[in-house]
């Protein structure tokens, strides 16, 4: 059995590393009612770090496909005041947030009207404009996003095992991704820093116009932002304070000028889009824009999202993940965002981070639009890479530059290269 002990350790690295919670601030946990057990954790490991105060938002899926399935058409438009005044409080408050994914089942919402789903999330997106805006984008809170494993999930991943021992190898595994399984996390999370910064870096210094990514079904070109510069890793909040937003992190990424985005793309990985997989997809664009695309499984979920609003079609981000990723390595295609974003390069469908726009909070909103920077109501990521992935820079002079070979950095493999011949 996954002990008592770990998962005290498993909060400790959430709200430690993840939240960096610090005496004296307000914190909110929102968990579905299944992760019981890690909210106390996380709980109680906030309160030792000189939390204030811990609010907690607990969540019964069943609840919730009911409202989705029963409500009356203007049912589904009403999100009551509670639900933003949370968030709103914390952001005010410049406190912190965690978010414990990791369904309960994940086949639940099988059978629903997409389309009703996504205006019950588009309503409940628009009412915490405030915790997006103010608290994600201009840095007020500290926010956290980190799984908690469930059977249901676990025996989906290791259908071979009995339900019990799925369930132990599911938290195992999230146990060493978020690195508790180290003597010392804080400083395993200070050498991976330091890794994601050497990349953030080179990438930032090429002065990239244009990323173009080639494989199996690939060949697409995404523009960036004249002004966009790469992020990755902790990120520091508007009080000084490093947090890491997701537990695990392994991307470096930017924001695209979306107008620029042009070819096909595979899908690599399935991805939950309101809690139904999306297989087996294929995206082209065209102009920018979202033309045509197909799906083997899912595609009413996807036309339910990119029918959301404007932007929906539109990318708002593009990362880059290596193939030496510790979620790519173990094997495991986890259906879990939060998890398969951190095992390939993806982009993302919606709403971009301003906070890759250099100087950005000295630019007025429409002059973020000028550089091609999206707005949306949703931000979807979908997987796009694997071993066979190529992907070049084309820098503002001109030059092509290899950035990914093999799904490898080129900036690793040197790297492996002068180890290697620094050990012969």
């Amino acid at each position: 059995m996954f002990s008592r002990q770990k998962l005290e350790r498993y909060a400790e690295v959430v709200v430690v590393q993840g939240l960096a919670v610090q005496p004296g601030q307000v914190v909110n946990v929102s968990a579905e009612l299944v992760h019981i057990e890690l909210v106390r954790a996380i709980t109680a490991r906030c309160y030792a770090a000189g939390a204030r105060h811990v609010s907690y938002e607990l969540i019964d899926p069943f609840c919730e496909r009911a409202h989705v399935l029963y409500a009356p058409e203007d049912g589904l438009d009403l999100i009551p005041r509670h639900f933003a005044e949370r968030s709103n409080e914390i952001t005010e408050r410049c406190g912190c947030n965690v978010r414990i994914v990791g369904m309960e089942d994940p086949s639940f919402w099988e059978g629903v009207d997409s389309t009703r789903m996504s205006r019950v999330l588009r309503r409940k997106q628009e009412t915490r404009e405030l915790f997006y805006e103010k608290g994600i984008n201009q840095g007020a809170v500290q926010w956290c996003v980190v799984a908690g494993a469930t059977e249901a999930w676990a025996r989906t991943l290791y259908p071979e095992l009995s339900s019990e021992r799925a369930l132990e190898q599911l938290w195992e595994q999230l146990y060493s991704l978020v690195r508790a399984d180290q003597e010392d996390f804080l400083a395993a999370w200070r050498d991976h820093a330091r890794r994601l910064a050497q990349r953030r870096e080179w990438l930032n210094s090429l002065g990239i116009r244009e990323l173009r990514f080639r494989g199996e079904g690939t060949d697409l070109t995404v523009r960036l932002s004249p002004r966009a510069i790469f992020a990755g890793g902790p990120k520091r909040a508007a009080c000084g304070v490093e947090f890491t937003a997701n537990l695990p992190t392994e991307e470096v990424f930017t924001t695209p000028d979306w107008r620029g985005t042009s070819g096909v793309v595979r899908v690599t990985r399935p991805v939950l889009v309101q809690g139904k997989s999306v297989k087996g997809l294929v995206c082209e664009f065209r102009d920018g824009r979202l033309c045509d695309f197909s799906a083997e499984a899912g595609g009413d979920a996807f036309s339910a999202l990119i029918s959301t609003d404007e932007g929906a079609r539109q990318l708002g981000e593009v990362a880059l993940v290596g193939i030496d990723s510790p979620v790519f390595t173990s094997g495991v295609i986890f259906n879990e965002i939060l998890l398969d974003e951190n095992a390939a390069c993806h982009i993302a469908l919606g709403s971009a981070y301003k906070s890759c726009i250099k100087d950005a909070h000295e630019i007025s909103m429409n002059e973020l639009r000028t550089l091609g920077v999206n707005e949306s109501k949703v931000h979807t990521d979908f997987m796009i890479s694997d071993e066979g992935t190529d992907v070049d820079a084309l820098t503002a002079q001109g030059e092509v530059v290899p950035v990914i070979r093999a799904g490898l950095f080129v900036l690793q493999q040197c790297s492996l290269i002068q180890e290697r011949k620094s050990s012969e």
